[in-house]
C-alpha cells in the first residue's frame, strides 16, 4: 500500500476502533483505489493517479470529522440515553423507598 494512502487512512479513521475501524478503513481504501484506477485509465502514472485520488477525496481531517459523526455519535448518544434511563430508575427507587419509610403507621398499631 502506498505510504500516502496509508497516512490518509490513518488520519481519516482516527478515533474509530475495532471492527468498525477495519470496515470503514477497508471501504475507504477500496474507494481510493477505484478512484486512482479511474485516473490511470485517463493516462496518469500510478503515483500521479494516487495523488489525484487523494486530492479528490479531500482533507483527511474533514473526512475523519464526518466519519466520527456517522459512526461514533450514535454510540455516544446510545450510552448517554442508557445512563439517563438508569439514573432515572435509581432516583425513582430511592424516592419511593424514602416515601415508604415516612409513611403513616399501619392502622392496627396504637398511636401514643
Amino acid at each position: 500500500m502506498n505510504a500516502e494512502v496509508e497516512r490518509y487512512l490513518d488520519d481519516a479513521c482516527r478515533g474509530l476502533v475495532g471492527t468498525r475501524r477495519a470496515d470503514v478503513r477497508a471501504e475507504l481504501y477500496a474507494n481510493i483505489v477505484q478512484c486512482a484506477l479511474d485516473f490511470r485509465v485517463g493516462g496518469m502514472s500510478e503515483s500521479e493517479a494516487v495523488r489525484e485520488a487523494l486530492r479528490e477525496f479531500g482533507c483527511a481531517r474533514q473526512a475523519n470529522s464526518g466519519l466520527l459523526r456517522v459512526h461514533l455519535l450514535p454510540r455516544v448518544l446510545h450510552w448517554l440515553l442508557l445512563v439517563f434511563a438508569l439514573s432515572s430508575i435509581g432516583f425513582g427507587t430511592v424516592s419511593l423507598a424514602r416515601a415508604a419509610s415516612h409513611a403513616a403507621p399501619p392502622a392496627h398499631e396504637e398511636r401514643p
